[in-house]
């Protein structure tokens, strides 16, 4: 009994399938016929194999896509129309006249009367007022006084100066002519001025060069020259307390001065 139901059941099975086969075969066979192409029937016209020739139909009769198949058979090159071409290009299209319409303005009228304005009443002064002479004359300004002469350009001196760091000029100091000056320095470039410091510590004063002029043999003749007058304090330190007799740039103890001689203002020797 169940060996009968179990062939019964894969009759049915069988059958099914079967069936589904045959419902494939048919719509397959139904999708070929609808989407086979068709030949062209006999007698009707056809396209000519070269892509270049298409027969269109007449002016009146063409669709827009024919219209636009004849522009671009006229136009021949499509490249032109991006080209500078004056006859079938983009300049073409450009170089056409337009014209914009122009209206012209309506003429207005305007009923306006021109508004007077009123005036004001007479002003009264407080007092009356003066003659023209006799406020110009009040009012009349003194000649102004000459302006002073312009002064005088400043002349260097020609010879060695003395003078402070700050640039204060010292006239109580040996002063050196040209001539002991040009005999020292011939033709030699000085690079500044002598400097030199004087120091008292109280026990002793000393006399140093603290920058040259660039030539030490004229540096020499300055400190020479402070030297002989200060030797006496140098040498007796007991009198160091007592300034009696003393020139004014020794300094105090522990006190310093430093002096300065430009010899730059002394004009070089000509060579003869």
């Amino acid at each position: 009994m169940a060996s009968h139901s179990k062939k019964e059941k894969r009759a049915r099975e069988r059958l099914h399938a079967e069936v589904a086969l045959l419902v494939a075969l048919v719509l397959h066979g139904l999708m070929l016929v609808g989407f086979r192409a068709s030949s062209p029937e006999t007698g009707q016209l056809s396209v000519a194999s070269d892509p270049g020739c298409v027969l269109l139909s007449d002016k009146g009769e063409r669709s827009r896509w024919e219209d636009e198949l004849v522009a671009w058979a006229d136009l021949l090159d499509p490249t032109l129309l991006s080209l500078p071409n004056e006859t079938r290009g983009f300049s073409a299209i450009r170089c056409e006249m337009r014209e914009a319409r122009v209206q012209s303005i309506p003429a207005h009228t305007l009923d306006a009367e021109m508004a007077i304005e009123g005036g004001f009443d007479a002003l009264r002064l407080s007092r009356d007022c003066p003659s023209l002479s006799v406020a110009s004359g009040d009012t009349w300004l003194p000649a102004l006084s000459p302006p002073p002469p312009a002064p005088l350009p400043s002349v260097l001196p020609t010879h060695a100066l003395w003078r402070f760091p700050d640039g204060t000029v010292i006239d109580t100091l040996p002063r050196y002519t040209p001539a002991q000056v040009q005999a020292i320095v011939g033709t030699t470039v000085l690079t500044s001025a002598t400097r030199l410091e004087i120091t008292n510590d109280g026990k002793s004063v000393r006399v140093v060069i603290r920058r040259s002029c660039g030539l030490p043999e004229l540096d020499l003749v300055p400190y020479h020259d402070i030297l002989d007058v200060l030797k006496p304090f140098m040498t007796y330190a007991e009198k160091l307390g007592d300034r009696t007799g003393a020139p004014w740039f020794l300094p105090t103890a522990g006190d310093s001065l430093v002096l300065e001689v430009e010899w730059r203002l002394v004009p070089p020797r000509t060579e003869s």
